[in-house]
């Protein structure tokens, strides 16, 4: 599990913070936090299959 908001890791993050400060993230907050896991995840795979493609353009 990564924790990266998006994903099932980043909503543990999201329950641990709750637990330490005794009240849930801001929904604006979280929002903006899943967005950016968003596109941290659309990110790797656009890296991942520029790789693959150039990989199999240049051998």
């Amino acid at each position: 599990i990564l924790p990266i908001p998006m994903l099932d890791g980043g909503y543990i993050v999201f329950l641990f913070y709750e637990m330490i400060v005794g009240k849930p993230l801001p929904e604006k907050v979280q929002n903006a936090l899943q967005y950016v896991g968003l596109m941290i995840v659309f990110g790797l795979l656009i890296v991942a299959n520029g790789m693959d493609i150039i990989r199999g353009i240049f051998g």
